[in-house]
């Protein structure tokens, strides 16, 4: 160990700045026998001093306490230029903290073990070439880069540029590409996209873009290569016009029949469709209504006089729904149905619904309960007509086939990409249906057990109208059933919050 300073005779020089360095010695050995190089050890306790001397010599090696580094007088890591040193250890009283290196390259604890802060010393040295051989390395790339007949871009994660080649900056212009700024084309590595580019000089260009992932300079990029391909794209589209006009022609009047033809099929089934179904459907209330009337006089009492009143009246209000629903299903058919939003209060849209089918439930010995989320605000804003007219007729359903059970009413709040969507569902205990039943469940004039309707009547529209009102409020309706145990219908549609 020497306080003087010769270091052009030296090969590696280290300063250490502590008031004890007997092991001085000993490491200037053991870095000898390791790196076969002239070692010269500078011993300086007084930080002023020792900052003296960095600033008028190289040192390859700086080895300096915590409480050292981290004063005001230490240079920091963005002061300390090329040159100044190339690796600093930290010298650590106690337990190592892994974590908290401050500015140096490595720490090694205090009394120091000369064979331990020799092998740091020479992984630290081994980094550094390595550092050294990877940035001439990267420098002999950049050259080949900047030969390379394609345009070659790199940038960061974010999308910066960090690097272009001469070819790159005649493509985009002088102006167009600036250190730092966002790339303006997302880079995708593993693809191969075309683009279309407007050249420095107001031209159309098209390049074939290729992305690799790499790292540059230490941090992850993307490396694209651009190739001119304007030529072989031009003429592709020459031989891609011409076949596109010798087939148009033919195309258009194919089109045209076959649109001719299928809306002549369309309307000739949607219309015998309709008349068989209307025809049939129409023929029992209104044959209940004629046969009630004719026998309506000849009744001999009061109560057989009632009775026959009340057949009129059913069937009346039977045929009047039937007639409606087929009003709403052609309003729906036509596109002329709106969608009108307006806030209302669920909890007491679904109240109502409730009152309004108490009756029928309680004949059928039914219990109709309710279970709203609590994330639903008192206050939403959606299309509550058409919400209620849905879930009216899930619940009218589910206590027609459901004897002495339970239907139950769930709403619940949802987020599909930051939007709020609204589920409503009706859960019965009743019937249920067969997997071949559920097939056709929402078409119109359907219904899902045939030799049942004698029983539980209906028209078959109510759920095709269902669909379609959801459908009109850009929503979806699905149901889940199983035979002799129940069924649940519902729907899912946006919302608005308050």
């Amino acid at each position: 160990m020497m306080n003087g300073i010769h270091m052009s005779q030296s090969n590696l020089t280290i300063l250490v700045i502590d008031h004890h360095a007997d092991y001085a010695e000993e490491i200037q050995h053991a870095l000898e026998r390791g790196t076969h190089k002239d070692v010269q050890v500078v011993f300086e306790p007084d930080l002023h001093r020792a900052l003296r001397k960095m600033s008028d010599h190289e040192f390859d090696v700086v080895l300096a306490k915590r409480d050292t580094i981290d004063s005001s007088g230490f240079p920091s890591h963005s002061d300390r230029h090329h040159g100044f040193h190339s690796i600093l250890g930290m010298l650590e009283q106690g337990e190592l903290d892994d974590d908290n290196h401050s500015d140096s390259d490595f720490i090694v604890r205090l009394p120091v073990q000369a064979d331990v802060l020799t092998q740091l010393i020479l992984k630290s040295i081994e980094k550094n070439q390595l550092k050294a051989a990877l940035h001439s390395t990267e420098n002999d790339l950049r050259k080949v880069l900047e030969k390379n007949v394609d345009s070659i871009l790199v940038v960061d994660e974010a999308g910066a540029l960090l690097f272009w080649n001469a070819a790159a900056q005649d493509l985009f212009g002088y102006t167009g590409l600036i250190v730092g700024d966002v790339f303006g084309i997302p880079l995708i590595a593993g693809e191969t996209t075309e683009l279309d580019i407007v050249g420095s000089k107001g031209e159309r260009i098209v390049a074939e873009m290729r992305v690799v992932d790499i790292e540059w300079n230490g941090q992850n990029a993307c490396f694209a290569s651009l190739r001119d391909v304007t030529l072989r794209k031009v003429t592709e589209e020459l031989l891609e016009t011409k076949v596109r006009e010798r087939t148009a022609e033919l195309e258009a009047i194919n089109k045209e029949l076959r649109k001719m033809y299928e809306v002549a099929d369309k309307s000739a089934k949607v219309r015998s469709q309709f008349l068989a179904n209307f025809s049939h459907e129409v023929r029992t209330p209104l044959g209940g209504v004629v046969a009630a009337a004719e026998l309506l006089p000849m009744a001999d009492n009061i109560e057989e006089f009632q009775e026959l009143a009340n057949s009129i009246s059913n069937s009346s209000r039977n045929l009047l729904n039937l007639v409606e629903s087929i009003l709403d299903f052609s309003k729906l058919e036509s596109g002329s149905v709106p969608v009108i939003n307006s806030d209302f209060d669920l909890h007491e849209l679904i109240e109502s619904i409730k009152q309004s089918v108490d009756k029928i439930a309680e004949e059928n010995i039914v219990k109709i309960t309710s279970d709203i989320d609590p994330l639903i605000p008192k206050t939403v804003h959606a299309d509550a007509v058409k919400i209620r007219q849905v879930i009216l007729n899930f619940v009218h359903n589910a206590i027609k086939f459901t004897k002495n059970g339970v239907v139950e009413i769930n709403a619940r709040l949802e987020d599909n990409d930051g939007e709020s969507i609204l589920k409503l569902s009706v859960k019965d205990s009743g019937i249920g249906m067969s997997p071949a039943e559920c097939e056709s469940i929402f078409q119109p004039f359907v219904q899902g057990n045939k030799t049942i309707y004698g029983s539980y009547g209906g028209t078959g529209l109510g759920l095709s109208i269902c669909k379609q009102l959801v459908e009109t409020m850009g929503g979806k309706i699905s149901f889940c059933s199983e035979e002799g145990k129940g069924s649940t219908f519902w729907f899912v549609v946006p919302i608005s919050l308050k």
